[in-house]
């Protein structure tokens, strides 16, 4: 007779332990195992990732904190034609460029930037565009140096909370304002026009972001900007010249509900995900729920919806919402505040399932295939970093709490995984048992099993049984291989327990 683990411990009456430490990401990759809001008590939740290291075994952390400066810090990640890297900006005043091989580079003291809220960038004709909130215009960032944009027009000296990139075109917003302002096609400085859309009476609230699309338009594809307040509706046009009544056209005023952060949307595919208090919008079936909705269809998986209502209750930590595709193609990462820190959803490309992990991060950013990410301590970390250990052994030792199954005794009789990476693996799963609770009649099953180089992810079962009053599994990790460990994703569940006859 097969029975629900929850369900039997707590017919029972047994208690189980929880461990509320994060656990150390493996090097060069993600550690889906837990926290994890789907997982339950008794399941898998705690790995120990170790890596040789001057004769002798160190932890991994899944960071490493490149650089401590004054806080706050803010950092905007770019890709642009001769380099990728991120730049950072701390209280000081200083502007820092950071490269992908972890080289650091003062670019200037006084960079006319200011991380008191958070930065906003776009890039056009191959520079990052930068605004801060505070200080009037644009800067220009092309990899080495900042330059002011030369500006003109009646609005050349305004303050813009944010900038972003739309059809070759800049467009740039302030807060507390329904007024955009946008320069001309492949610009990055000259006259700035504005475009007031206070003439919308059903249009409430200031300018919280913009996010531009593509969409297929059944005749091809059809970008569209998104215009969202800070009373959750979002004004959608089509073209990229308010100017031009024939390249520039209103397509609907949408409601999603609250959307607290000015960075917490992403684009995926051929759709817009937008951060909201109540969840995770889609905006392809906020187009298709229509104007007349009340609000648009979440599509964030519903056990995780709790984090997102729990972070819109969390006030003065705006800067914490954003969204990002992991630099290596393996998700999407959605970061939140919480009470005492943050926390993230990541969503595997390979499943669409969320993970949870509490990193510290305040603000995070992508250039080439690095992400970086600041603490409130004003730490600049890399993630997914480590020293190099290719043709090492990569040992990960993963085991749950001890299962009480009661004087009867069960069995379980298999392990439900997800294991992602981008070489051969060699798994272990042990089932340990107190048999008779003698020390010596402990059981142990053991299986080898070896990923599939040519198939990184997997969602399988690997069987192992055992039998007694309390039980534990385990899962150990190796690399048998030269190559480097690039990624790896991994969670476990029981898939049954049984009482025994």
């Amino acid at each position: 007779m097969r029975a629900n683990l929850n369900d039997l411990i707590r017919q029972q009456g047994a208690r189980q332990r929880s461990d509320p430490n994060p656990i150390p990401l493996p090097f060069g990759g993600v550690n889906l195992s837990a926290p994890y809001g789907g997982l339950k008590k008794g399941e898998a939740r705690k790995a120990l990732n170790f890596f040789p290291l001057d004769g002798r075994m160190s932890m991994r952390q899944g960071y490493s904190v490149l650089k401590t400066r004054t806080a706050p810090v803010s950092i905007l990640g770019y890709d642009l034609p001769a380099a990728a890297g991120c730049l950072a900006i701390d209280a000081d005043g200083w502007a820092l460029n950071i490269g992908e091989d972890d080289t650091i580079v003062p670019i200037a003291r006084s960079s006319g930037l200011s991380p008191a809220k958070q930065l906003s960038g776009a890039i056009n004709s191959g520079r990052l565009c930068v605004v801060d909130g505070t200080n009037a215009g644009i800067k220009h960032f092309d990899g080495l140096s900042l330059t002011s944009a030369a500006l003109t027009g009646d609005y050349a000296a305004y303050v813009w909370a944010g900038i972003l990139g739309h059809q070759n075109r800049l467009f740039m917003w302030q807060e507390n304002s329904l007024d955009f302002f946008y320069l001309g096609t492949d610009a990055i400085q000259g006259e700035v026009k504005k475009f007031s859309l206070s003439f919308l009476a059903r249009l409430t609230g200031s300018i919280r972001a913009m996010a531009s699309w593509t969409v297929d338009a059944s005749q091809g594809t059809n970008d569209l900007l998104a215009i969202i307040t800070t009373t959750g509706q979002v004004a959608v046009y089509e073209g990229n010249d308010p100017g031009d009544a024939l390249n520039w056209r209103l397509n609907g005023i949408y409601h999603i509900g609250a959307v607290p952060g000015a960075d917490g949307w992403v684009n995926v595919g051929g759709d817009l995900r937008i951060a909201t208090k109540q969840g995770i919008v889609s905006a392809s079936e906020m187009l298709t729920a229509g104007e007349a909705s009340a609000t648009a269809t979440t599509t964030v998986a519903r056990n995780i919806i709790p984090w997102f209502i729990e972070a819109g209750a969390v006030t003065g930590k705006d800067r914490y919402w954003q969204a990002m595709i992991d630099p290596k193609g393996y998700g999407v990462w959605f970061n939140m505040p919480t009470s005492t820190g943050s926390r993230q959803a990541f969503f595997a490309a390979s499943n669409l399932k969320p993970y949870e992990f509490d990193l510290p991060i305040v603000e995070m950013a992508r250039g080439g295939k690095t992400m970086w990410f600041v603490t409130s301590a004003g730490e600049i970390c890399k993630a997914w970093s480590g020293y190099s250990d290719g043709g090492a052994f990569i040992t990960g030792e993963w085991h749950s709490d001890w299962l009480p199954a009661g004087s009867k005794g069960a069995s379980v009789d298999g392990i439900q995984y997800v294991f992602g990476c981008e070489s051969g693996i060699f798994l272990t799963l042990s089932i340990l048992s107190d048999y008779r609770e003698s020390a010596t009649a402990i059981g142990e099953v053991e299986q080898e099993w070896q990923l599939d180089p040519l198939d990184g992810v997997c969602d399988d079962e690997l069987s192992a049984s055992g039998e007694g009053e309390a039980l534990q599994f385990r899962m150990s990790v190796e690399n048998r291989y030269i190559e480097e460990i690039k990624w790896i994703a991994t969670k476990a569940r029981t898939v049954g327990l049984a009482r025994s006859r």
